[in-house]
């Protein structure tokens, strides 16, 4: 390299490493775009990038401030409700900045629910540690919670998001885990109306394609996820070399309309839980977890493992590690991977949330150097990581306490968290009728929902006075 080029490279990495220590705001991102001309390396780069989306975080902050203020100046200078002055300023977003008027209301219906029960997800969000789309994952999850229950998980999300440098859809698991956690009696009161909102839709597409939406209990979509996979993969065994889509199309349609041409191609539907040891004797209510789906109710995964056709998996309540594998359900040759799955709920890549059922299982200390074919030296790699760790694209190291530090290919490193944590007693519970949840629960998946078939109320009479102005007026 040019000596000339390389000095020049280091005099942007000391600069990028001072305007990593600044607070996020317009110094950063003066200085950022004063960088933008300057010559640097590729991890001098990735550095750069980071810092961006902070400020990204950070302008998404601002801009949430002024839709508040936009809905409080709306209402008081109209002296409207609320409800009709988040319309109003919906609207008039929506023509300012071009986008849809729902897409607008959207973003209205979040500033007031952040403003009202979200106040730590925001405040990582001004300071750029959490990104908008964590701040929506957590917004998703606790919506149909009450305000107190939704601001004691929010109190408790953030830090734990922050510390452990988890993605949305991490945070929006842990998340799930501590809504039940925080109020089981709601969550299984909030499970059981939900239920109601089950629907299975189509909707035409192009090119002669439909898409099918099925929205329903997680433990059954799971069983037909199972059921699906299973078919598909025998479907390829059989020597069918259509796409992983197509093959996995027809599956569910055999499963549906009976199987094609007479052929048998059914496979075995296996349906995992995951629920501590206090939990399952009932000495507690702490939330389970439907393996590839995500935490579930207490009462849910105690009715799952009761079912010698599913597969449960006892931890310890403490430290989160397995400690029964309901062996009655699986070959011996299979009970290592099992374990694997279950002590490791995704792939062992940080940011990767492939379910381990889906991954291979990785030698942590290689066979070739010694690494042993056990619990300890096994984890669950999605196909494309393993890939790269083979490939010494990336470097992961074992440390004492059984995590894992990835080392990657610009020499950053990064340590995967565990994605278990101590879960809170429930909140006490309030001396007052659950609240009513059906206002916010989801609508069926239909994008732009059918009008209602009650007719438009008559317009009223206008009297002749009136009938003459609009005549006029029209003659102009």
């Amino acid at each position: 390299m040019d000596p000339e080029l390389a000095r020049l490279r280091r005099r942007t990495a000391d600069r990028v490493a001072l305007a990593t220590a600044m607070p996020v705001g317009p110094t950063l991102v003066a200085e950022l775009i004063r960088l933008k001309a300057e010559p640097m390396a590729a991890e001098t780069a990735v550095e750069v990038h980071a810092l961006w989306g902070k400020v990204i975080a950070w302008s998404s902050a601002q801009q949430m401030i002024a839709t508040s203020v936009a809905v409080t100046g709306i209402r008081g200078h109209l002296n409207l409700p609320p409800g009709e002055a988040a319309m109003l300023a919906a609207q008039e977003i929506a023509c300012a900045t071009h986008v849809a008027y729902a897409t607008a209301m959207t973003q209205v219906a979040l500033v007031d629910r952040v403003s009202d029960c979200l106040p730590a997800s925001w405040m990582a969000l001004d300071r750029g540690d959490l990104s908008l789309a964590h701040l929506k994952a957590i917004n998703k999850v606790t919506h149909n919670c009450p305000a107190r229950v939704a601001q004691a998980v929010d109190d408790q999300i953030v830090p734990l998001a922050v510390e452990r440098g988890w993605t949305a859809s991490e945070t929006a698991r842990a998340a799930e885990k501590l809504v039940i956690a925080t109020d089981p009696k709601g969550a299984t009161d909030r499970a059981g109306a939900a239920k109601k909102s089950a629907d299975v839709r189509a909707f035409p597409q192009p090119d002669g394609m439909s898409t099918i939406v099925a929205h329903g209990p997680a433990e059954r979509a799971q069983q037909i996820m199972s059921a699906v996979h299973g078919r598909s993969e025998s479907m390829g065994r059989a020597g069918d070399d259509r796409s992983v889509g197509e093959r996995r199309f027809d599956a569910l349609y055999d499963l549906v309309l009976g199987a094609r041409d007479g052929r048998e191609t059914k496979g075995r539907v296996e349906t995992q839980v995951r629920l501590d040891l206090t939990t399952y004797l009932g000495m507690n209510d702490h939330p389970g977890e439907l393996v590839g789906y995500g935490p579930i109710t207490a009462e849910a995964a105690r009715l799952i493992a009761a079912d010698s056709t599913l597969r449960r998996m006892i931890t310890d309540p403490l430290t989160g590690a397995c400690i029964d594998l309901g062996l009655r359900s699986y070959r011996p040759s299979a009970a290592l991977r099992r374990a694997m799955e279950a002590s490791n709920p995704t792939c062992g890549m940080p940011g990767c949330s492939r379910p381990a059922h889906t991954c291979e299982a990785d030698h942590r200390e290689e066979r070739r150097d010694g690494g042993r074919t056990d619990l300890q030296n096994l984890s669950p790699r999605c196909k494309m990581h393993h890939q790269m760790k083979t490939k010494k694209r990336w470097k992961v190291d074992v440390n004492p306490d059984g995590t894992e530090t990835h080392t990657s290919y610009l020499g950053y490193t990064y340590t995967k968290q565990p994605s278990y944590f101590p879960l809170p007693d429930p909140l006490p519970v309030e001396d007052e009728p659950p609240a009513e949840i059906a206002d916010r629960l989801p609508e069926a998946f239909d994008p732009d929902p059918p009008c209602s078939d009650e007719p438009l109320p008559e317009s009223p009479a206008l009297t002749e006075e009136q009938y003459e102005t609009m005549a006029r007026a029209v003659d102009m």
